[in-house]
Formats: structure tokens, sequence, C-alpha cells
């Protein structure tokens, strides 16, 4: 079934509703969704029109458990694969939030995150506000571990 701009936005309003009102486990549930939504051509510009993409940055950096920010991790990985989809999460502050969450304990997240920083630092818009970040040893040992590890599972990063 083909999800044209009017049912993204009939599906997506709800899940904003869920992001500022539910509980961790509705919110991790919506996400999961709008995850399984960024396959659609029109997912990530209602995203943006409908306030998610700020809610969900905001959950990002300041309230919500591990599962659901590797669910967040999930669908901004998918978004910035998108060069408008870069430029939304920029606009949102996602960047200094993944820039900060390098550090995060889990393993899971700290992969997700470098690999959408190494998106941004592909983009010519991007390319010199991240290049002391990607060149930073610690960073450079994640990427090395998540591009054996991709290439390992048949997969480039």
């Amino acid at each position: 079934m083909d999800v044209v701009e009017a049912n993204a936005v009939e599906i997506v309003s709800p899940l904003v509703r869920i992001f500022i009102v539910g509980n961790d486990k509705a919110k991790v549930a919506a996400a999961c969704v709008i995850w399984d939504l960024l396959d659609y051509k029109h997912t990530t510009s209602v995203l943006r029109d409908s306030g998610a993409i700020l809610i969900l940055v905001d959950l990002l950096g300041h309230g919500s458990d591990d599962d659901a920010k590797d669910v967040i991790f999930g669908a901004f990985l998918q978004i910035s694969y998108d060069e408008g989809g870069r430029m939304t999460l920029d606009n949102a502050g996602a960047i200094p939030i993944l820039v900060e969450l390098l550090n995060h304990p889990m393993e899971e997240i700290r992969h997700k995150v470098v690999e959408a920083l190494s998106n941004y630092h592909g983009d010519p818009l991007y390319h010199d506000r991240l290049s002391d970040v990607v060149n930073d040893p610690s960073f450079r040992y994640l990427q090395n571990i998540l591009i054996r590890i991709r290439a390992s599972k048949g997969h480039m990063i």
C-alpha cells in the first residue's frame, strides 16, 4: 500500500499526541511506527510539519529511556540518509545531541550515532562543521568498529 501525504498526516497526528502524553512504552511503539513510515516518500516532511521531529529530538536529549533512544536513533538514522532529512534534524537541534551521545553507554546507540554523523560529514553542507568530531580518535575508533561489523555482515557504512 502506498502511503500518500494525506494518509501520512492522518497516521502521524496521533503519534505526536503519544509523544506528548504517552508513557515510555507507548513512545517506543510510536517511534517504531514512525521508523516504519520513513520508507514512504512524504514522511519526513510530514514529521517536520507536525512537530514530531522537534519532539523526538527533545525526547532524545532529555527524557527517554534507552529502549526509546535506540528506536528514536533508528528513525534518525533513516532520516539522515536523505539531504532534506539531515536539514530537518539539524534545524531541530539534533546534531549537538548526537555529538553528546557519542559517549552513551549503549553500544547500539553509539553505532547509530556514528553512522548518522558519518552521513552528515559526507554531506558538503555539514562536512566542515563536523570535521573535528569525525577526526577525533574516539570517533574513528567507533567508526572502525562499525565498519568491521558491517563488513562482517555484508553491509558497508
